[in-house]
C-alpha cells in the first residue's frame, strides 16, 4: 500500500501518524498495544516490550547476545540447538562487520554495494545457496538500489518487512546519507530495528557500513564487540578508508 493511500486512510479515520505501518514495525505496534510487558533497552532510552521472550531458540550466539543486550536487558536465555554438521552453513566468514565507506547518493552508498558483491562472491565460493541468504536494509532508497544490483532473489526488503521471517545468512546493508546525521540517527532511534535485523539470522549476520561512523552511534556503540571487523579477500580492490 502506497504512502499516499496510507495517509488518506489515516486522515479519513483520524488515526495518529504514530500508528502508520510505514513508520512502525508490526512488532513495535503489537508491543504498544499489549498491557503486559516490561521496559527494556539502554538506560537512557528504554522501550516498552510486550510479553518479552524468555528463551530464544532461533539464532546463534552472536545474534542472541546482540538482541539480549540492546532489547532485553540480559533477560533472554540462549536456547538454540546447534544444527547437525550437514545442516550447518558452509560460510567460512564469522558473523561480523564489513567496513565500507564513501559518499552517498541519497541513502545509497555505492561502496557498500561493492562490498556486498564481494561478500556474496565469497559466500558463493563457500557453497552457500542464494536461497539461504537474505539482504536487508533500513532504507527504501537503498532497497531500490539493491534490487537493481541483485534482482529480487536475495533482497528481502527493509528490516520492517523481514519481521517474522528468518534465514541462515542475513546481510544488513546500512546506507544512510553522508551529508547529514538525520537518516543514520533515525536508524538507531529505537532498539527494535537492530534487534529485528540481527534475530532474523540463524547462523551468520553480516553488517556492511562505515564502521568509523556507526560505532559512535546509539545501540551500535554497545554491541561492536559482538560484530568484529571481518576482511574479505576480494575486498582488497575496493577503494575504502580503513576503520580506526
Amino acid at each position: 500500500m502506497s504512502d499516499a493511500v496510507l495517509e488518506h486512510m489515516r486522515t479519513r479515520y483520524r488515526v495518529d501518524a504514530h500508528w502508520l505501518p510505514n513508520r512502525q514495525s508490526a512488532q513495535t505496534l503489537a508491543d504498544q498495544a499489549t498491557a503486559w510487558g516490561r521496559m527494556a533497552g539502554p538506560a537512557d532510552s528504554k522501550t516498552w516490550v510486550g510479553l518479552p521472550l524468555a528463551v530464544h531458540r532461533r539464532c546463534d550466539k552472536p545474534m542472541h547476545g546482540l538482541a539480549n543486550r540492546i532489547a532485553y536487558d540480559g533477560a533472554m536465555v540462549y536456547g538454540t540447538i546447534a544444527p547437525r554438521a550437514d545442516k550447518e552453513t558452509p560460510a567460512r566468514l564469522p558473523t561480523g562487520w564489513i567496513h565500507a565507506s564513501g559518499t552517498s547518493d541519497g541513502n545509497w552508498v555505492p561502496a557498500e554495494g561493492k562490498a556486498l558483491r564481494a561478500l556474496l562472491a565469497l559466500l558463493h565460493e563457500d557453497g552457500v545457496n542464494a536461497a539461504d541468504i537474505s539482504v536487508i536494509t533500513p532504507f527504501k532508497n537503498v532497497l531500490e538500489n539493491l534490487k537493481r544490483l541483485l534482482g529480487d532473489t536475495m533482497v528481502s526488503g527493509t528490516i520492517h518487512t523481514m519481521q517474522g521471517k528468518e534465514a541462515p545468512v542475513v546481510i544488513m546493508v546500512l546506507g544512510g546519507n553522508t551529508d547529514g546525521p538525520g537518516a543514520r540517527d533515525w536508524a538507531v532511534s529505537e532498539p527494535n530495528l537492530l534487534n529485528v535485523a540481527a534475530t532474523r539470522a540463524k547462523r551468520r549476520f553480516y553488517v556492511i557500513g562505515d564502521r568509523n561512523d556507526w560505532q559512535n552511534r546509539a545501540l551500535f556503540c554497545d554491541v561492536m564487540d559482538l560484530l568484529p571487523l571481518q576482511r574479505l579477500p576480494e575486498h582488497e580492490a575496493v577503494a575504502m578508508t580503513q576503520p580506526q
